[in-house]
């Protein structure tokens, strides 16, 4: 295991106690989109990145599936289109107050408006 193993290993866990802090912040009990959901997108994500070979920056996807859901909009709530966009800029507010690699900033951002 590498330095950007350990690095990864690092972020994960930093994203872990972000995630879980916000959602606490929210009074947010939705199981569908808990840690262990994103826990799943992350791994979905790595397979996807390694059989389809898309070579998708581990920390990119890491970011992206942790922070794809960070606001959740109810179904039927008329704001519910702008959903995936609300999601990508609070991830980006999240990601700069973690002092989190500017260059990847832009890519994270496009990566969860458009899932």
């Amino acid at each position: 295991m590498g330095e950007m193993n350990r690095e990864l290993g690092d972020w994960q866990q930093c994203f872990e106690e972000r995630i879980s802090f916000e959602l606490e912040q929210q009074g947010h009990q939705d199981a569908a989109h808990d840690l262990s959901h994103v826990r799943r997108v992350w791994q979905h994500c790595q397979v996807i990145n390694e059989q389809d070979n898309f070579k998708v920056e581990p920390l990119v996807l890491l970011a992206a599936a942790y922070f794809h859901d960070i606001v959740n909009v109810p179904k039927d709530s008329k704001d519910r289109e702008q959903a995936s966009r609300m999601a990508a800029e609070r991830a980006i507010e999240i990601l700069q107050a973690l002092s989190f690699p500017a260059e990847h900033l832009d890519e994270i951002s496009g990566t969860i408006k458009s899932h």
